[in-house]
């Protein structure tokens, strides 16, 4: 693949749906930082079109699988309860806090702010989801260590143990055995 707009097409031909890029908005600006994507619905949002990274636009593209689900036909199709349940997973436990707004009612409901601070170990989903969508930096490129991005606050810190060793062995195991989605989404890269 050579750029940006060519994978986009690859991308938007495996969806059937109109899966585009758009330089960013001034409600994502604060959020999209040289190189980083940030993906809301049928749109990518990024910095700069002409320096998009394209292991990038994968790994949102996965994101974006991770929120449909394959029908009959062997199509993607996005539903509203799928994508639903796939926010929700991914921002566990940091979803919780909106019942601290309860505490007009009863002091106690302040004791979800607990969920703002960075948990490794209720992050589960969102390591996964994340770990599905690092696998094509793990195939585009070498020698990451993948271990300084998920114990960085980017991802609130959502696997602190674990060495770049154990992520290698991870994205090997995943390559061997992907789940459907993934096998779509690796057959473009081939």
């Amino acid at each position: 693949m050579t750029n940006c707009k060519e994978t986009l097409s690859l991308i938007n031909t495996l969806f059937e749906i109109p899966y585009e890029v758009k330089v960013k908005p001034w409600f994502v600006k604060p959020f999209v930082k040289k190189g980083i994507i940030i993906s809301l619905g049928n749109y990518m949002f990024v910095d700069n079109l002409n320096q998009v990274d394209i292991p990038l636009i994968f790994h949102e593209a996965t994101h974006y699988a991770d929120r449909c689900f394959i029908n009959k036909n062997n199509k993607f199709e996005k539903n509203f309860i799928q994508s639903s349940v796939f926010y929700l997973k991914y921002l566990f436990p940091q979803c919780l806090i909106i019942f601290s707004l309860l505490s007009f009612f009863n002091i106690w409901f302040l004791c979800f702010l607990i969920f703002a601070l960075p948990n490794p170990y209720l992050s589960f989903f969102r390591k996964n989801y994340e770990l599905r969508g690092y696998l094509f930096d793990y195939i585009f490129y070498e020698n990451l260590d993948f271990s300084k991005t998920f114990n960085s606050f980017t991802y609130y810190k959502m696997d602190i143990l674990r060495n770049n060793e154990y992520y290698i062995n991870l994205f090997e195991k995943i390559l061997k055995n992907p789940d459907d989605k993934l096998k779509k989404l690796l057959n473009f890269i081939k």
